[in-house]
Order: C-alpha cells, then structure tokens, then sequence
C-alpha cells in the first residue's frame, strides 16, 4: 500500500520552549501527543485539529515565532464547559466565552509560544 498524503493543514510554529508547549497541551488542556522527538512536537485537539512545533535548530534557517499575530480557530464540543476546566487547569484564558456575529460562541487563550486558540462551538441561533 503506498502511504498517502494527508488532507488536512498541519500548521507549524517555530519555537525553543517544547517541553513548556507539551505541558500547556497535553498535561492541562486536553489535548493528545500525536509525536515528539527532541526537535518537534505535534499535538491533536479531540482526534481533530493538530497543532506542530519545531525548534529552530530543526527549522534553520527559518526564525522562530515572534509570539503575535496568529490565530488558531479550534472547534470544541462546549466552549463555556472548557473555560471552566481550563481555569479550574490553573490557565488563564485571555476572554470569556461570548456570542459572535458569525455564530459561534467562543474564547481565547494564549499558549506558551504566543499562539491565540479560539475555542469555539456554534451556536443555533446564528
């Protein structure tokens, strides 16, 4: 059988602080080791989204992450029920979960590396 390539986006963010990223992921906020190796690190949301993270001893010549502007949009189940885990997880999310125009309920919480997860579930009167 020949491996075939996957069909979805792996984003990758370039950083040095690993093992803090492994902590935030997989210790307290609920997401599964998919790989790691000394140089990288890839986690998955709920058999769903995953997330990537190299450091740049791997990535040369490629920077790292500055630590701003990214966005990762992450669908879950009950964004109300995860922000309190996540607090009860001793983090601290950046907002509360709130109604948006485009119909989702969400909130947003920075990881260690500077990423912004936007956990969001839809709600039905959009």
């Amino acid at each position: 059988m020949t491996p075939q390539n996957p069909d979805k986006l792996f984003p990758l963010y370039i950083t040095d602080d690993l093992e803090r990223l492994r902590a935030f992921y997989v210790d307290r906020s609920g997401w599964t080791l998919s790989h790691q190796s000394p140089d990288y690190l890839q986690v998955q949301y709920r058999g769903g989204p995953e997330l990537c993270f190299m450091t740049t001893r791997a990535a040369a010549p490629l920077p790292a992450y500055g630590g701003q502007g990214a966005v990762v949009s992450v669908p879950t189940p009950d964004c109300d029920a995860l922000w309190e885990a996540l607090q009860k997880a001793k983090l601290e999310p950046l907002t509360p979960p709130s109604d948006k125009p485009w119909g989702w309920r969400s909130f947003h919480i920075q990881d260690p590396c500077g990423v912004v997860l936007d956990y969001f579930h839809v709600i039905d009167d959009a």
